[in-house]
């Protein structure tokens, strides 16, 4: 899947993870490949056979939560997201984290996307205190299973 390709990046010394970064350049696109590729049936198919562990209560929870998630997704214009970015906790306090959200915009920003999105837990303020410094604003909030969710926007 293309959207992944450049915008999956690792912080690498001596061959060691330091951290990594997934940043979706068509949020859009990742959905769109994700329900008609047929992987959300499949998930679904074995969240029924109770291959997950969990029982249709949970599973409705789930779907309530995309469905959520949806409506900050519905836009005409190409929005990236920054998925998922994390630094071992041995090299927190580093820059690490600073470079590689540095990095993910660049790439973004390479893509000709005006928009990029992110979702972050409201306890975590060395996130949100780094995420506010690159001008990302809260625009929403969310909420799934695991708790609550800040949504933030940039525009490049």
């Amino acid at each position: 899947m293309e959207t992944f390709n450049g915008g999956f990046m690792v912080a690498l010394h001596n061959d060691e993870v330091y951290g990594y970064i997934i940043m979706a350049d068509d949020v859009r696109r990742l959905w769109t490949k994700a329900l008609f590729s047929g992987f959300i049936f499949k998930v679904a198919a074995k969240a029924l056979k109770g291959i997950y562990g969990i029982g249709p209560a949970t599973i409705y929870k789930v779907v309530k939560n995309k469905l959520y998630y949806l409506k900050f997704e519905i836009s005409t214009e190409k929005t990236a997201q920054l998925l998922s970015i994390a630094v071992h906790p041995s090299h927190h306090g580093k820059g690490i984290g600073k470079k590689l959200l540095e990095a993910g915009l660049k790439y973004i920003k390479y893509r000709g996307i005006k928009k990029i999105k992110l979702e972050v837990r409201p306890d975590n303020k060395s996130a949100l205190s780094i995420y506010e410094k690159y001008g990302f604003q809260e625009v929403g909030k969310a909420k799934d299973l695991q708790g609550d969710w800040l949504i933030m926007v940039k525009e490049l």
